[in-house]
């Protein structure tokens, strides 16, 4: 079963899902597998399979949450750099273009690996996604 900060981080990243997405209902109730044959699915299948997530690590709650953080930071990047519109309906396609810009690599480090470093030196004060974004990409200094 899937609680405390994993629940709201996944409530939040489905948001606009259907009520009957089999992820996010596998998800919860601690029976998560990236490929689910269902046809009730929602991109956050998609991103989880883009970044090889499996069953067994999402076992460790400590990942869980690194992970869900993740992904929301990806969607913030998503809206952010115009790849989708806030206003119409997302597709597996977004996903995939806002996955390969994120593990791009650049003449310094890609933002995957710049997620972990920031996560690592801020673990403990419990930033939220949006914080952990805005550190990602330098729009605020973390005061001292």
């Amino acid at each position: 079963m899937v609680n405390g900060n994993a629940r709201l981080l996944l409530e939040d990243l489905c948001s606009s899902c259907f009520p009957e997405c089999t992820v996010k209902q596998e998800f919860l109730a601690g029976n998560f597998s990236p490929n689910i044959p269902s046809e009730n699915y929602c991109s956050l299948a998609r991103i989880f399979s883009l970044l090889g997530i499996t069953s067994e690590s999402m076992l460790d709650p400590y990942f869980r949450v690194y992970l869900l953080k993740q992904i929301k930071c990806i969607e913030i990047f998503k809206y952010e750099r115009g790849i989708c519109d806030r206003n119409k309906e997302e597709s597996d396609e977004a996903w995939e273009i806002a996955y390969e810009l994120w593990i791009k690599d650049t003449k310094e480090e890609n933002l995957a690996k710049r997620f972990a470093r920031i996560y690592r030196q801020h673990e403990g004060e419990h930033l939220s996604p949006r914080q952990l974004y805005n550190l990602l990409i330098g729009r605020i200094k973390k005061a001292a």
